[in-house]
Parts: structure tokens; C-alpha cells; sequence
């Protein structure tokens, strides 16, 4: 179902998370991470990726993380993250249907 105009003009910038557990990726820790409203480019490089790459791919990209970062997150943080970015476009439902 898409959103009205009204519904996504009412979304926030960005969506902080503090992780149930800290996600460590060599030396560098993290506790929480931000997402940001996904730009025309973000949403363009991960168009030709099946559901599962694309989110993570979006995800990483909004934080500024690496990949395997969002793929160690919780799921349930992980469908949170991916229903804020993916309530930007029009195809939100069929991307976080996978999550």
C-alpha cells in the first residue's frame, strides 16, 4: 500500500537505533546506528538487486557502515530499519515483506 503524500512528508529524517547488542567489525564497535532518509542515488544503486542485498545495501549506505554490519543486526531491528528507509518509495511493501 502506498503513502500518501501527506503520510510521507510526516516521516522523519532519520531513524536512530540503539542495538540490543554491539556489532563488532574489527576495531570498531557499535552501539547504535543512524539512518537517513535515502537519497535518489542510494535508492538507484540497489534497483537491479534482488530484496534481501538491496535492503542491506540501502541500510549500510543510509548508516555509513558496511554491509556486514546491518547483516549481524537483529532481525527485529533490522525490519525496523528496513520499514523507515523502504517508507521513501513506492515499493516499500515488496522489499519488507523479505524482512
Amino acid at each position: 500500500m502506498a503513502l500518501t503524500q501527506a503520510q510521507i512528508d510526516a516521516l522523519p529524517d532519520t531513524l536512530t537505533l540503539t542495538l540490543r547488542e554491539p556489532i563488532s567489525i574489527g576495531d570498531k564497535s557499535y552501539t547504535e546506528l543512524i539512518f537517513n532518509e535515502p537519497t535518489s542515488g542510494q535508492l538507484e544503486s540497489i534497483a537491479k538487486l534482488d530484496d534481501m542485498p538491496a535492503t542491506i545495501q540501502l541500510l549500510a549506505s543510509s548508516a555509513g557502515v558496511l554491509p556486514e554490519v546491518i547483516k549481524r543486526m537483529k532481525s527485529r531491528q533490522f525490519k525496523q530499519a528496513a520499514d523507515f528507509l523502504l517508507s521513501f518509495t513506492q515499493d516499500a511493501q515488496t522489499i519488507t515483506t523479505i524482512a
